[in-house]
């Protein structure tokens, strides 16, 4: 029997949650007056939901659990529609007149129909089987094999993903018409989806007295150890004869922003050092993170600075060039390494120009700056019309680290549902699987994970249709279990600093 102190315990305590949801809400309504109309239950919601979520919610979860009285972990999408039912049923245990409660309209299946309209709006509103889309990244023989792009099709490739990174606008058109036939020919519905390179940072090239080269392409490469230094500089040297192998980089303009002290990455993570030098033209690198062979560094890799304050430009000279292109010809953009409000501006008045306010726009979330201001961006990002969200865990896991990036992830998946926007769970799916033909356990957990998102994005390989039907098979069977997921709810940083700031 649970007792009335317990009770009325709790009840106190969802009250002043819901005093206080209302309270910051007041506080914050200058940022729903530029959003449009169907989007201010969303933008409320997530007011609702970030207010919320600066409180440590883990002893009341387990108080009401202990009452057979929702926990409140699914409730991202109905916030306070959630809360004011929990406040009910505590005051009919407490044996309180509830004849005048009142709830708001935006309860559970309001919410999840809203998600589903959104989604459906930039990404497609498709009949295939399951319920998380699945998006494919085309390789350059998509533009030759058309065969290839209908088996893709038929097996439940809803979105095309072009990477702009690569090949060129021919051979980006061939891959779009083969997208177009081979959905006339199944009567299934493709969105094409490019992305802007963006701001990628990359080794320009690679300089020392004694250069390898790999066995198969013969291209020059550095061997690296862990204690080795290595020098930025900011161009290739003719004729290079110093001590210290180096770089140089693709953005030099960039050398007089990097401090000592601060982390630099390699090829997605798998090489790192700390910045140990800084003068005019010149860094040096201490390696501390390397494999027990050593690395082979070679010339147009990534590179990563995590802790640096850089000025880097939201759309390239590039980007410019490639975008006429891409509003002529995709469904959708994604926005690579976005980090600011002013960014998602800069893109809009692009889009402007061209007369292309209506395109679907992807902002993939990949740095530390972008994830710290989640929340504004999710509130500008519902401005537009067709919107979404991509956990790019590639780059965002090399920039907050891997034990961080565990809980990162998760936190994107609950604000974007509490703004009612869909996401995209994309990098490394089923790398094994598309790769060598076989998938691991821990990809097919992850892929478990990944279904509660909206969208999943594969990377091309020669075993891909093989993970679109292990994809699409367990999006059915995971969609029998699981709506989202419940979680403990302790309080979250990001939520803190944008109500209290």
């Amino acid at each position: 029997m649970v007792s009335l102190h317990k009770i009325n315990s709790s009840l106190a305590t969802v009250e002043f949650l819901e005093n206080n949801i209302r309270m910051n809400f007041d506080s914050h309504l200058s940022l729903l007056k530029s959003l449009n109309k169907h989007r201010t239950t969303s933008a409320g919601n997530l007011l609702h939901y970030l207010a919320l979520r600066t409180h440590d919610l883990r002893f009341l979860q387990r108080e009401l659990s202990s009452m057979g009285i929702s926990s409140q972990s699914h409730s991202e999408g109905y916030t306070l529609n959630n809360l004011q039912k929990i406040r009910h049923l505590l005051r009919c245990l407490a044996g309180n007149d509830v004849s005048n409660d009142v709830f708001d309209q935006l309860d559970n299946e309001e919410s999840i129909k809203i998600l589903k309209e959104n989604a459906a709006l930039l990404l497609g509103d498709v009949s295939y089987d399951g319920q998380t889309k699945m998006m494919v990244t085309l390789p350059a023989e998509a533009a030759l094999d058309y065969q290839l792009v209908k088996r893709l099709v038929q097996n439940g490739m809803h979105i095309a993903r072009i990477n702009t990174a690569h090949d060129d606008e021919g051979v980006w058109k061939k891959m779009i018409a083969n997208c177009q036939r081979a959905s006339d020919a199944t009567n299934h519905s493709v969105k094409i989806y490019m992305d802007l390179i963006g701001p990628r940072l990359r080794i320009a090239s690679i300089m020392s007295t004694s250069l390898a080269f790999t066995k198969k392409t013969g291209q020059p490469v550095i061997l690296i150890h862990k204690g080795d230094k290595l020098k930025i500089l900011p161009a290739g040297i003719e004729g290079y004869n110093e001590d210290l192998p180096a770089i140089s980089i693709s953005l030099p303009e960039l050398l007089n922003e990097i401090r000592i002290s601060e982390k630099i990455w390699f090829d997605e993570g798998k090489l790192g050092g700390v910045v140990r030098s800084v003068s005019e033209n010149l860094i040096i690198i201490e390696i501390t993170t390397c494999p027990k062979k050593g690395f082979k560094l070679k010339a147009g890799k990534g590179i990563n600075l995590p802790e640096s304050q850089l000025s880097l430009p939201a759309l390239t000279a590039t980007d410019a060039d490639n975008l006429p292109f891409i509003i002529a010809n995709a469904d959708i953009v994604g926005f690579s390494f976005v980090r600011t409000t002013e960014d998602i501006d800069m893109l809009q008045r692009s889009l402007e120009m061209h007369n292309k306010t209506d395109m679907g726009i992807i902002l993939k979330i990949e740095t530390r700056k972008a994830f710290d201001n989640l929340p504004s961006l999710l509130f500008k990002a519902m401005e537009i019309d067709r919107v979404g969200i991509m956990i790019a865990r590639g780059d965002l896991a090399i920039e907050l680290g891997l034990l961080r990036m565990a809980e990162v992830q998760e936190e994107i998946l609950w604000l974007a549902e509490a703004a009612h926007l869909p996401v995209v769970w994309a990098t490394q799916i089923l790398e094994t699987q598309v790769k060598k033909g076989r998938a691991t356990r821990a990809e097919i957990s992850d892929v478990v994970k990944a279904t509660r998102s909206e969208c999943i994005m594969l990377n091309k390989g020669p075993y891909i249709i093989d993970a679109l039907k292990i994809l699409n098979d367990l999006d059915k069977r995971m969609h029998k279990h699981q709506e989202k997921e419940h979680k403990m709810l302790r309080a979250l940083k990001i939520a803190q600093s944008f109500i209290n700031p």
